[in-house]
């Protein structure tokens, strides 16, 4: 790829962002509401994250980032962990409430050796019918 094309791609993708967060910023928080069936499936997804997380051996612990912005409408869950240790059960418990997620679960690395665990749910909030 060349240097030009790179800098066309990622002008394209900066004035992107800059146009969803525009829009973002131009919804009313007050014109959303929850929506109780993605509100639970939601919770489920953190709990059953917070039960693997609870599981890992010895002194490890996990912290969350729960994204909850009724104006994007869908919600993240990131779980940050130094130890990642599961079973066959916890898996398909797993797999069991990831049935309801936006998008793909993502396992990632850092540098600082952490491992992210991260999902969403579309449709936490819902606009409020008129």
């Amino acid at each position: 790829m060349k240097k030009e094309e790179r800098d066309d791609g990622l002008e394209f993708i900066g004035a992107m962002a800059k146009e969803y967060f525009d829009m973002i910023a131009r919804r009313n928080p007050e014109d959303y509401e929850i929506d109780p069936t993605q509100a639970a499936r939601y919770k489920d997804i953190v709990g059953c994250l917070s039960t693997i997380a609870n599981q890992m051996p010895g002194e490890q612990t996990a912290e969350f980032d729960c994204e909850l912005i009724p104006t994007t409408e869908s919600s993240g869950i990131t779980m940050h962990t130094w130890v990642l240790d599961l079973t066959s059960a916890d898996l398909r418990v797993l797999a069991d409430v990831l049935e309801f997620a936006s998008s793909p679960l993502s396992i990632d690395a850092t540098l600082d050796g952490r491992i992210h665990l991260s999902v969403s749910v579309a449709d936490v909030f819902r606009k409020k019918r008129q």
